[in-house]
């Protein structure tokens, strides 16, 4: 309730996607470097609920303790044929924005959790 308070009054919301998502999350299974990895889908739901474009953002460290804020162009809400395509799509787009955000600066990345820890039904598991 927050968020959405947040957002139709003009507010900023910040979501990390880069994160393994519980169910709970309402997550969704879509490619991330070549595999499935569960999403959060609330970013693609809010956008689609309230009318409002993605700005994708990364935080680039920088020398001397400097950070830059990359500003990416907005991401509009493309619809499909149903609610559930249209919500798989966005965040599949979402995704391939982070993915190439990490080739360009992979050095900014150090995942120290399991990214694929949760698996689509049927596919085996990718950690020990």
């Amino acid at each position: 309730r927050e968020i959405i308070r947040s957002l139709r009054t003009n507010g900023i919301v910040g979501m990390v996607m880069d994160q393994d998502a519980q169910d709970s999350d309402g997550r969704v299974f879509v490619e991330f470097f070549g595999r499935k990895a569960s999403t959060i889908s609330s970013v693609a739901v809010l956008s689609q609920r309230l009318d409002l474009p993605i700005l994708p953002m990364f935080d680039i460290r920088g020398r001397r303790g400097r950070h830059r804020i990359l500003v990416l162009p907005p991401l509009e809400f493309e619809k499909r044929e149903s609610l559930e395509q249209s919500i798989l799509h966005n965040t599949r787009r979402y995704q391939e924005v982070l993915e190439r955000g990490i080739r360009r600066h992979p050095d900014q990345w150090n995942w120290i959790h399991r990214r694929w820890k949760r698996r689509p039904s049927g596919e085996p598991p990718i950690y020990d």
